[in-house]
């Protein structure tokens, strides 16, 4: 009881010092969500595939690329961050199919997710191959 009482107050904390540049934005949120440990959804919800809502993540404090994408996505949303420029990017990393949250700005994306602590134009990233991508625009 004592961890999850740590991770809601960890969550609420990101909303607290989410201020600022977006830049800071992205980085704090990122830095925040890739603390969390990865997991299969077979070992976290003993189910094939299953898309875990921000707060089940937190809670869990584990998740595959689905579950930090879609905290990440919520988060930013709720802090500001303009939905024109976020979307859900589909791709394919190390031959499996991998989800990462892309942040446009200037003409450039930027890749958030899961395997890279650093926000990293895509141009930078040859390790995603694109499948697709999503956004709410």
């Amino acid at each position: 009881m004592k961890c999850d009482l740590i991770k809601k107050i960890s969550y609420f904390n990101i909303l607290e010092f989410a201020s600022g540049s977006e830049i800071k934005k992205l980085n704090r949120v990122n830095s925040y969500f890739n603390k969390f440990k990865y997991k299969t959804d077979i070992e976290n919800y003993a189910k094939n595939d299953y898309w875990a809502t921000r707060k089940e993540f937190i809670f869990k404090g584990a998740g595959d690329c689905e579950d930090y994408a879609i905290a990440i996505y919520t988060t930013l949303l709720e802090l500001g961050i303009d939905k024109k420029n976020i979307s859900l990017y589909f791709s394919r990393y190390k031959k499996k199919f991998h989800l990462v949250i892309l942040y446009k700005k200037n003409n450039v994306s930027y890749a958030l997710d899961n395997t890279n602590y650093r926000i990293l134009p895509i141009s930078k990233r040859p390790n995603l191959k694109i499948l697709y991508e999503v956004s709410q625009s």
